[in-house]
This record gives structure tokens, sequence and C-alpha cells, in this order.
């Protein structure tokens, strides 16, 4: 009886023990995804992938600015001149229109997942073929970007370098920039996840069994357009290499995402209330790392120091000394080497003066035309 019993109960430890292990682990991993099926890893088909996330890329970021400069060619009492932004994290338009360039890798990452790799976009989530919902995961990037902002935040004040642009913000503004960051930031981390880790590291992942090259690829792909200087490049660095090495452990990039959404909210909310204090300009330093790679419109125009001298004498000349007739001044000024002949008049307006004396002059006839005018005949 014992011996009866312990046979069935002894089988059905080892049935459900082996079956329950490998479903926990999954066979492939996430870099690898794009290797399931033969029609997907063809050698042309990270190529395609990334050529089509790149130009739907350059298309949608190209629309997004000749829109917005469109707009404010409309608006009256800006000036286009100086430039759509200048990176000033209480400007509505600054933080917007980075914020919606940002936004477009989302449909660039799908349409290279799907057009140029044409395969299920669930592929590039996770290795479950989809979005795996976990509060675990979730919480786990929210609080590692809270740390890091906040560490910013204390190293910031500490330092105590205070930068003064962009202080004194009005309610309305920030209140603006506020809701501009929260619609706009979680698509964007959305879409860069996708476009460097579902894109980069899967297309890559076809050719190379190794992570290791995948998540550097998409490491150095975050650092184009991007100023090289060590308060930019560092923490770039370390986001992506962070969600890379994250996106491979998990098989997804619902950690990566939480991790790069929490950044760049805190990182626009804290840069945009604390503007002008040591926290602002550290959490500043560190939001150098979410912002996408490619343009992000174009930038004040740069007046070297001896172009500025200049103007600035221009404005200061009295009134007195600018010429206010353009056809006067045109009319004196001197007149060049070769036609200048002898001690003559040295300006048009001289020149023109003399030939309008000489016609004004009466005429005095020559002898041999007075003497044709009279018949030939000569004086009596």
């Amino acid at each position: 009886m014992s011996g009866a019993t312990s046979g069935p109960a002894g089988a059905a430890v080892p049935d459900s023990t082996p079956d329950a292990a490998p479903s926990a682990t999954p066979a492939t991993a996430y870099h690898r995804l794009a290797t399931l099926r033969s029609a997907w890893s063809r050698p042309a088909k990270p190529l395609l992938s990334l050529g089509a996330a790149l130009l739907a890329y350059v298309v949608l970021s190209s629309v997004v600015l000749v829109t917005a400069v469109l707009l404010l060619a409309v608006v009256p009492g800006v000036n286009i001149a100086r430039g759509v932004t200048s990176g000033d994290p209480t400007s509505p338009l600054d933080v917007g229109l980075a914020l919606a360039m940002g936004a477009m890798w989302l449909p660039a990452g799908i349409v290279g997942v799907r057009v140029g790799g044409w395969r299920p976009l669930g592929t590039a989530w996770s290795v479950a073929a989809r979005l795996r919902p976990g509060r675990s995961l979730l919480l786990a990037g929210a609080g590692g970007g809270l740390a890091v902002v906040v560490l910013a935040a204390l190293a910031g004040m500490l330092a105590g370098a205070p930068d003064a642009a962009g202080a004194g913000a009005s309610i309305p503004q920030l209140l603006l920039v506020v809701l501009l960051v929260l619609v706009l930031a979680p698509v964007q981390a959305i879409g860069l996840e996708l476009s460097l880790r579902g894109t980069v590291m899967q297309a890559l992942g076809t050719w190379l069994r190794s992570p290791a090259l995948p998540v550097l690829a998409g490491t150095a792909v975050m650092l184009i357009g991007r100023d090289l200087t060590p308060a930019v490049l560092l923490p770039a660095l370390a986001l992506g290499l962070s969600a890379g090495v994250l996106a491979w452990k998990t098989g997804g990039l619902e950690l990566p995402i939480a991790l790069t959404t929490t950044l760049t909210l805190l990182a626009h909310l804290v840069g945009a209330f604390g503007a002008g204090s040591g926290a602002g300009a550290g959490v500043g330093a560190v939001g150098a790392g979410p912002p996408p790679p490619g343009p992000r419109g174009p930038r004040a125009r740069r007046t070297s120091p001896r172009r500025a001298r200049a103007r600035s004498r221009r404005r200061r000349r009295p009134a007195a000394h600018r010429p206010t007739d353009p056809c006067r001044a045109h009319r004196e000024r001197p007149l060049p080497r070769r036609a200048r002949r002898g001690p003559g008049p040295r300006s048009l307006a001289a020149v023109r003066d003399r030939e309008r004396q000489a016609r004004a002059a009466p005429r005095r006839a020559a002898p041999h035309r007075a003497r044709a005018r009279g018949g030939g005949r000569g004086p009596a």
C-alpha cells in the first residue's frame, strides 16, 4: 500500500516540475526574437528595418519642424531669424517642439518593425509578443529613475552653480509646460525604446548571438546629434547601456520604458520649476540623456564677439552720420581711378554739375560756321 501510494505520487512530481521550468525560461533571448522564423531573419531584413525606421523618422520630424516654423511665421511678434528653440526649460515652445520631435520615434519604430522587418509588432515589445503587465517592472523602473533624479538634484544643490536663464517664468507658462510634458514624455520614451532597442538591437541580433554589440550599437545611436561634452555624453551613455542591459535581462521593453519615462518626466518638471537654482542645473544635466538622437530644432543664431561689437557700434552711430537718402549717397560717391582725369572734380555730383553749367551757358558760334550761315560772303 505504501509503495503503491508512493509510486503515483513520485510519478506526479517529475511530470509537473520539468514542465514548469521550460515555460518560465524563454528559449530565445530578446535580441534574437527576429530569428524565430526564417522569413524574418533573411540577410536583407535588418538593413530594411533600420532603413525604414530612419527614413520614417526623418520625414516625420521634418514635417513637425516645418509645421512649427510656418505656425510661428503666422504668429505676430515672433522673430523667426533668431531660431525656433533656444533650450529654455520654462518655454512651452522649446519643450513642446523637442518632445514632439522625439515622439516621432514611435511611428518610426513601428514602420521599421512592420514594414522593414515584416514581422509582428509584438516581437519588438517582449519575448511574450506583447507588453507584459506587471507592477514589479513598472515600480522598479520608476524607482530607479526617481533615485537618479534625486541624486542629481542634490549634487546640483551642493555644487552651487545656478543658471539664471529661464528664471521667473509665469504660472500659466509653467502649467502649459507641465501639460506638454505629461502628454508627450511617455510617447517619446516608448518610441525611443521601441526604435533603439526593439529595432536596432533585434536587427543586429539577427546576425550576432552575443548581446554586447547590439547593446553598444543602440547606445551609440543615442549619441547622434548631441554636444560632445561630458555633461551630455555621460548621462546618455549611462541611460543607453542601462536600458539595453535591462531589455536583454528582462526579455522586454517594460522596464526600460518605465525608467526612460520617469527620467524624462522628472527632468523636465524639475528643470522647469527649479530654473535658476542648483537643483535645476543638476537635473538638467541628467535630462540630457533621455532625449532621442537626431535634430531637435534649430537653435538660436550664434554671433561672434567681433560681429556683435560691430553691430553695437552701428547702433550707437549718431543720426547725422547715417545716410538717409540712398540716391544722394550714390551721387556723392567718389569716381573710380579710371574716370579721374587731371585735377578735375572727383565725384559724380561735381561732374554732373559741370555738365549742367556747360549746357546752360550761351553757345558761341565758331567763325567758319558763321560764314556758312551768311552765304559764304566775308565781312565787307
